[in-house]
């Protein structure tokens, strides 16, 4: 009988746990649109101008962030970093340069090549 009540509290514990944290996490997405990139988790929106971001590169920085995996882009702008993880890290990457022509790939993030003194700043 206690063993039957220990499931049970555990699944109510859990459901619990589960039910307080989801709409903390999701829904979880990243869009770009002409000017801005948006990353939505949860209740939380940031919006980030993209002619403000300095580099985009890969990190594994285990930092609570909107993002449900280690393996992570790190994306600095003017005023902060920010750490996402898109499931296609290339297509998001291409996808971010597409919309500002200083936004330059280079090996498996972006660099912007107007913004180069800020970006020096930062290593």
């Amino acid at each position: 009988m206690a063993e039957k009540r220990l499931i049970v509290s555990s699944f109510i514990a859990g459901g619990i746990v589960v039910v307080v944290l989801v709409p903390f996490i999701f829904p979880m997405y990243y869009r770009i649109d002409a000017s801005v990139l948006t990353i939505r988790s949860g209740f939380s929106r940031t919006r980030i101008p993209i002619s403000q971001i300095l580099t985009v590169k890969p990190s594994w920085n285990p930092l609570s962030s909107p993002a449900l995996s280690v393996d992570r882009l790190r994306i600095d702008n003017l005023a902060t970093f920010i750490l996402i993880s898109p499931k296609n890290k290339k297509k998001f990457i291409n996808a971010l340069a597409r919309q500002d022509p200083d936004l330059i790939v280079r090996d498996d993030g972006l660099a912007c090549a107007r913004r180069g003194l800020e970006t020096e700043k930062l290593h």
